[in-house]
């Protein structure tokens, strides 16, 4: 009897050891934990900037003239040059704006074509009798649209030139629509 009962106290003291290691290492887990997920340094000086009161410290440095940048010499409606202080806002009620402090936006890339197609006005277009393409500084007044097409395993660009006509009749036009117009709203 009395064997067994140094053994379970022996067990005990065994059982109780283990115990405080497992509440130890999970005190050392947690600790880790803070490390890797816990606030940057600048994140929390950012957030701590949050709950400063500085109305008390701009209150205090008010002298009472008017706000940073107000010229003294202006006049009230009667020509005195007198400044009054009724006009005048305390510097507390200006605050300046909080900005979001964004990434550098990356340039654009234009996707990777393996094929140009032109297409040129003269392509698919017959100008009508008594019509002319306007012109913009003795130039044929052209831009262009660009449809990339993607066929199987390469990306083909079609790139049609457009102008506008002044036909016999006075009235404008293209000489064609835009070629995604009719998609539906893709």
């Amino acid at each position: 009897m009395e064997l067994m009962r140094k053994q379970l106290e022996a067990k005990d003291e065994v059982n109780m050891r283990l115990a405080n290691e497992i509440s130890n290492l999970r005190l050392q887990l947690e600790g880790s934990r803070k490390h890797r997920f816990g606030r940057t340094s600048e994140q929390r000086r950012l957030l701590n900037n949050r709950n400063i009161d500085k109305s008390a410290m701009e209150k205090s440095e008010y002298d009472g003239s008017g706000k940073k940048g107000d010229d003294d010499n202006k006049t009230d409606g009667n020509g005195t040059g007198s400044n009054t202080s009724s006009g005048n806002v305390p510097a507390q009620n200006c605050r300046p704006s909080r900005k979001k402090e964004t990434a550098p936006r990356a340039a654009k890339t234009r996707l990777k074509v393996d094929k140009v197609i032109v297409h040129e006005i003269e392509d698919y277009y017959q100008l009508p009798d008594g019509a002319r393409l306007m012109k913009r500084n003795g130039m044929a007044d052209v831009w262009e649209y660009r449809f990339i097409e993607h066929v199987r395993a390469h990306n083909v660009e079609h790139v049609y030139k457009v102008a506008r006509v002044k036909l016999a009749d006075g009235t404008f036009t293209n000489t064609m629509e835009h070629p995604l117009k009719n998609l539906g709203g893709i």
